[in-house]
């Protein structure tokens, strides 16, 4: 005895998903030009962090490094190196 089973109709999300993702609208960049502002953003942040531990990044720099001093403690030390190897990753 033979025993038949019925075919799954495709959903259209699934379909989506295999075709990439759908990006719906007006802000939405390629990924290439995601990765590069990301990395600049990163490159930025480590600047500022870095010439604030020299007390040369102005006051919106000393408040950002007080910040994160605040909520890391020691290992704010270790925030440009992790910004810098990030940006230079996405770059």
């Amino acid at each position: 005895m033979e025993h038949k089973v019925a075919k799954r109709k495709k959903s259209k999300s699934r379909d989506s998903r295999e075709n990439g993702p759908s990006r719906k609208g007006w802000f939405s960049f390629p990924e290439s030009v995601q990765r590069w502002g990301t990395g600049i953003l990163f490159l930025v942040l480590s600047l500022v962090l870095l010439f604030a531990f020299f007390e040369k990044a102005g006051i919106g720099g000393k408040l950002f490094y007080e910040a994160i001093g605040m909520l890391y403690g020691k290992a704010v030390f270790l925030f440009p190196l992790f910004f810098g190897l990030g940006a230079l990753t996405l770059f």
